[in-house]
């Protein structure tokens, strides 16, 4: 157990150092740096949460890949990520706030995990989705 704290630690640590920012109890992602040349990016487990925009505009990003633990994705986290075509949302996910993937025009299919209870107004806006798998669970969808 304690080499599994120690090496989200180092990897928390690591993506510090490349301009990453995260909450000061590590939990929460609070903003990738848009600058790094990565297609692809495997959020540290020990993550609870993505904050609003902590992805916005990230030209580069192909692949994101979400732990399990994750239970929000925060407002705008992956706005405008243009070259986006996949993400995994692990089934601890609960809640995916307002616009959280608006503008990702590559993305085409979703299957949103069964814990999913709310999705926010405008998630999927101008997204070039051709499928999205819904939950039944879920209690509360924007527009």
């Amino acid at each position: 157990m304690k080499s599994t704290k120690n090496q989200i630690a180092n990897s928390i640590a690591d993506d510090e150092a490349r301009g990453i920012r995260f909450s000061e109890d590590k939990c929460i992602l609070l903003k990738y740096n848009s600058a790094l040349p990565d297609e692809s990016y495997v959020i540290p487990s020990g993550i609870t949460g993505i904050g609003d925009n902590a992805f916005a505009c990230c030209a580069n990003l192909v692949n994101v890949k979400i732990p399990m633990g994750v239970t929000v994705i925060g407002e705008f986290a992956f706005a405008c990520c243009h070259q986006l075509k996949r993400i995994n949302i692990p089934d601890s996910v609960t809640d995916i706030g307002d616009g959280a993937f608006v503008g990702c025009v590559n993305w085409k299919s979703v299957r949103l995990p069964a814990g999913v209870k709310s999705i926010g107004n405008s998630v999927f806006a101008h997204c070039g989705l051709f499928r999205a798998d819904i939950p039944n669970g879920v209690t509360s969808i924007g527009d």
